[in-house]
C-alpha cells in the first residue's frame, strides 16, 4: 500500500444551504429505492413466490428512476470538478478498478445478459454517486448524513406504526419495521448507532445528546430482533474500541466488565442458563441458531451450484434471475430471491476471482481507515472503519451490504474516499 501518496488539492466546498440540498436528495433516493408503507401494516416483510419472479424479470421502475438521478447528479458534481482529477491512492484505488472491470466482464458468460446488465448499472449509479459524495462531502458531514437519514427513517417508521396502532413492542412474535423491512431497519438503526457514538467522540458541546441518540438507536435495534445487524453493531463498536482506545482504557473496561458478569451470574446464574438461548435469538421464537432461519439449506445449495462454475460465477448478481428462482424454490420449499451472504452472492455471481477482489477491498478499506484515523483522529476516519466492519460481519449473514442500499451506499461513499483521496493532513476534518 502507497500510503505516501500526495493527497490532491482540496476541492471547495458546498455551503450549508447546498448541503441540505445534497442530503434531502441522497434521502428521498434511498427513501424511493428501499422504503414501503406496506411494511407499516407488516404486509411486506415476505413476498410471494409471483412477485420475488415478476420483481426479477422486470425490476421496479421507481428505483430505478431514483438511481438513474442519483448517477446522473453524481456525474454532474464529478465534472464540476474536474480540475481536481480522480487518481488511484496507492493498492486499495486500482483494487477497486478491478473488481468494477471483472463484474462488467462478466456479462461476456452471464446466464441471464439483461438481468446482469440492469444490476451493473444500478452498481455504476450508486458507485458514481458514492464517489461524488465523497468528493464533495467532509468527512464531518459524511457522518452528519447518514445521522440526520437514518434519525429520519427511524422517526418516519416509528410514526408511522403509532399511527397505524402496529406499534406493539410487548407482542412476542413484534418485530419493529416503520418502512423497511425489519432487517434492513435494524441495519439503519446499526448505522446511526455508530455514526452517533462516532460524532460524540469528536465534540465538546452537544455529546450528550448524541449519546442519548446512540442509545435511542440501540434500543429500535433491538426492537428490530435483526441478529446479524445487532451482532455486526456491538462488535464494529468493540473492533473500534480493540483498536483505537489506548491500553489504560481497555484494561479498565475489560476489568469492568467482567466485574459486571461476575456480580450477574452470582445473583442471577440459576435463571440465566436457560434463558441464554432466547436472548441469543433476540426473543425470536421463529428457528433455532443451528437452523439460522433457514440459511444453512440455503448456502449448501449455493454452493453446489457455485462449484459447477467457481471461478467465474453466473455473471454479475443475476443468480437469481426468474428461472433459477422457480428450481431454487422448489428445491427449498421456500423462495430467496439473494443467498443471504455478500460474499455467497460475489461467488455466484463474479466467481472466485470478484470474490478475492472484493475481500481484498474491503480489509484494505477497513486497515487503511483506520491508520488515518491515527493520524487525522477527528477527521471522521473513525466512522469509515466502523461502516466497514459492519460490512463485512453483516455480509456473512445477509446480502444488503453489496446491493443499492442506503449501506452499500455508505460502504462505496467510504471505500472510493479512502482508495481516491490521500488522507486528510492531521487536525483537519476534510
Amino acid at each position: 500500500m502507497n500510503e505516501a501518496t500526495p493527497a490532491p488539492a482540496r476541492a471547495q466546498r458546498p455551503g450549508p444551504a447546498a448541503t441540505a440540498v445534497v442530503f434531502v436528495f441522497l434521502a428521498w433516493v434511498f427513501f424511493a429505492s428501499e422504503h414501503g408503507f406496506g411494511f407499516l401494516r407488516h404486509e411486506d416483510r415476505v413476498r410471494s413466490q409471483e412477485k420475488n419472479v415478476a420483481a426479477a424479470e422486470e425490476g421496479q421502475p421507481v428505483r430505478r428512476a431514483a438511481f438513474l438521478l442519483l448517477g446522473i447528479g453524481g456525474l454532474v458534481s464529478l465534472l464540476r470538478q474536474r480540475r481536481n482529477p480522480l487518481r488511484s491512492n496507492g493498492l486499495l484505488g486500482w483494487v477497486i478498478l478491478a473488481f468494477w472491470g471483472w463484474s462488467w466482464l462478466s456479462l461476456a458468460w452471464a446466464d441471464d445478459v439483461p438481468l446482469s446488465f440492469r444490476r451493473l448499472i444500478l452498481l455504476a449509479m450508486l458507485c458514481v454517486g458514492a464517489l461524488a459524495m465523497g468528493r464533495l462531502l467532509s468527512l464531518r458531514r459524511i457522518v452528519l448524513f447518514a445521522i440526520l437519514c437514518t434519525a429520519g427513517y427511524l422517526v418516519m417508521g416509528l410514526g408511522g406504526e403509532l399511527l397505524l396502532g402496529t406499534f406493539t413492542p410487548w407482542a412476542p412474535t413484534y418485530r419493529f419495521a416503520g418502512t423497511l423491512h425489519p432487517n434492513m431497519q435494524g441495519l439503519n438503526c446499526a448505522v446511526l448507532l455508530l455514526g452517533a457514538a462516532c460524532l460524540a467522540q469528536g465534540v465538546k458541546r452537544g455529546r450528550g445528546w448524541l449519546l442519548a441518540v446512540a442509545g435511542v438507536a440501540l434500543l429500535f435495534l433491538v426492537l428490530t430482533k435483526s441478529r446479524a445487524a445487532f451482532a455486526s453493531a456491538l462488535l464494529s463498536l468493540g473492533t473500534y474500541a480493540a483498536v483505537v482506545w489506548s491500553g489504560r482504557r481497555k484494561l479498565a473496561l475489560f476489568i469492568s466488565l467482567g466485574v459486571i458478569v461476575c456480580l450477574f451470574l452470582l445473583l442471577v446464574g440459576d435463571t440465566f442458563f436457560p434463558a441464554l438461548g432466547s436472548v441469543a435469538l433476540l426473543g425470536r421464537q421463529d428457528a433455532g441458531l443451528e437452523g439460522l432461519t433457514g440459511r444453512v439449506p440455503l448456502w449448501e445449495l449455493c454452493m453446489d451450484y457455485a462449484s459447477r462454475q467457481p471461478w467465474v460465477g453466473y455473471g454479475y448478481n443475476s443468480f437469481f434471475n426468474p428461472e433459477r428462482l422457480k428450481q431454487v424454490g422448489a428445491e427449498l420449499a421456500w423462495l430467496p430471491n439473494e443467498a443471504h451472504s455478500v460474499y455467497l452472492d460475489l461467488l455466484l455471481g463474479v466467481g472466485v476471482v470478484g470474490l478475492f477482489l472484493f475481500v481484498v477491498i474491503l480489509l484494505t478499506g477497513i486497515i487503511r481507515s483506520f491508520i488515518y484515523h491515527a493520524g487525522a483522529p477527528r477527521a471522521g476516519y473513525a466512522f469509515l472503519a466502523m461502516v466497514l466492519v459492519l460490512c463485512a460481519l453483516n455480509g456473512l449473514l445477509e446480502s444488503a451490504v453489496g446491493q443499492a442500499r442506503l449501506v452499500g451506499f455508505l460502504s462505496w461513499a467510504a471505500l472510493t474516499r479512502l482508495g481516491f483521496r490521500g488522507p486528510a493532513p492531521e487536525g483537519q476534518a476534510t
